[in-house]
């Protein structure tokens, strides 16, 4: 894949008392600017933040689900509208201009990541860089910089991951493919599984791929968690 210089724009949406107008018109806005890409996120409130916080002690009310479905659709909606094509579940590009981390990253590729928190993923290890700038400063000469986690896949784990990744995306798995690179045959192991999501309409197979549907992308967090070791 050549290098381009792309411009994105990263826009959150169900943010704590925003309604579905306020976010159509950021939407707007920002596909008026016409950049290249554009990350669109529903905000997850994290435990131990500002907002988990909040949240925890009752001054903050996080965003009815409704409302952020409704948000979701909107933005699938005017970003094809505005000639993107959504390629990831919260990644949108005009089309060849795909930011190209995002394809290492959701085809499980191996990444290695540099400086304060940085992460990286290689031969089934993750691992984080520590928070801290001042250890960072004091091991970055060293043959290994302080790590906050690290964590090794087993080849199950591995092969759960590879799906969860793979059908977050508009390309969808194949389960031949990754029966040979995980040495599992994917089609048995998961049938009971594929079948019952494609009856209640979350996935649909078109030749060897399986892809999210409208509905699948809707709840995917939900339904890639089926895949998970």
């Amino acid at each position: 894949m050549s290098i381009r210089h792309n411009v994105n724009l990263d826009l959150i949406f169900a943010l704590p008392g925003q309604t579905l107008g306020e976010w159509r018109s950021d939407l707007e806005e920002a596909i008026c600017l016409s950049p290249e890409h554009l990350s669109l996120y529903n905000l997850t409130i994290e435990p131990g933040t500002e907002f988990g916080n909040r949240l925890a002690g009752g001054m903050l009310e996080e965003a009815d689900e409704d409302l952020a479905a409704d948000m979701y659709e909107l933005a699938m909606d005017l970003t094809r509208a505005g000639g993107y094509q959504q390629y990831e579940i919260s990644n949108y590009s005009r089309p060849g201009r795909e930011c190209a981390h995002n394809h290492i990253y959701w085809s499980n590729q191996p990444y290695l990541g540099f400086g304060v928190s940085a992460s990286s993923f290689v031969r089934g290890s993750r691992w984080t860089q520590t928070a801290s700038l001042t250890e960072y400063a004091r091991t970055a000469s060293s043959p290994r910089v302080t790590r906050a986690s690290e964590e090794k896949l087993n080849d199950r784990e591995a092969l759960g991951e590879a799906i969860m990744l793979g059908l977050r995306t508009e390309e969808g798995i194949s389960p031949a493919a990754l029966s040979n690179r995980y040495c599992y045959d994917v089609a048995s192991l998961f049938s009971q599984t594929f079948e019952t999501l494609g009856q209640n309409g979350f996935l649909y197979q078109e030749g060897e791929k399986i892809r999210l549907t409208r509905r699948g992308k809707m709840m995917a967090n939900d339904v890639c968690a089926l895949f998970l070791a």
